[in-house]
C-alpha cells in the first residue's frame, strides 16, 4: 500500500471505493486479474546461461506451492485474521485452486490484453504477444 494513502493524506484516494467488488466483478467478466509483479531476466544472462529462465521459473513454482500450502493449513494459521480462511475459500471457489498461475499458457489471456492495451494507447510502437515477452524455454509452460 502506498505511504501516502496509508497515511490518509489528502487527495489519495482509491479510484473504487468498493474495489473488491469492482475487481471481482471485472474477473468474473473477462477472467482476467491484472499481473502484478514481474521477474525480469537480462538477455545478456540468458544468452550465457540458457538454463536460467526455467530454472528460475521452477523455483518460483516451488515457492509458491509451499506459501500455498501454507495459506490452506486452518491448524495454525500465518495470521490471526477472523475470516482468513473463509476469504481464502471464497477466493478458490471464483479463481480455482492457483489465483495466481504462473507461466506463459495460463496468463496468456492477460498477457495479451496487456499487449493490446499498450499498443491501443500508443505505449508501444508495435503490437507485442506472449511468446515476444518470455524467454524461448519457458514457451510452453
Amino acid at each position: 500500500m502506498p505511504r501516502a494513502f496509508a497515511a490518509g493524506a489528502p487527495g489519495i484516494r482509491r479510484l473504487f471505493p468498493n474495489y473488491r467488488e469492482a475487481e471481482k466483478a471485472y474477473f468474473k467478466k473477462t477472467g482476467l486479474f491484472p499481473i502484478m509483479h514481474t521477474v525480469v531476466i537480462r538477455g545478456e544472462l540468458v544468452r550465457q546461461h540458457p538454463w536460467l529462465p526455467a530454472s528460475l521459473y521452477n523455483a518460483f513454482c516451488r515457492a509458491k506451492e509451499v506459501a500455498l500450502q501454507r495459506m490452506a493449513e486452518a491448524g495454525a494459521l500465518a495470521h490471526a485474521l477472523p475470516w482468513l480462511l473463509a476469504e481464502w475459500e471464497e477466493t478458490r471457489a471464483l479463481m480455482g485452486a492457483d489465483p495466481w498461475p504462473y507461466g506463459v499458457a495460463a496468463n496468456r489471456k492477460t498477457v495479451e490484453t496487456l499487449c493490446r492495451y499498450t499498443f491501443d494507447e500508443g505505449l508501444a510502437a508495435k503490437r507485442l504477444h506472449a511468446e515476444d515477452m518470455f524467454a524461448e524455454s519457458l514457451h510452453q509452460t
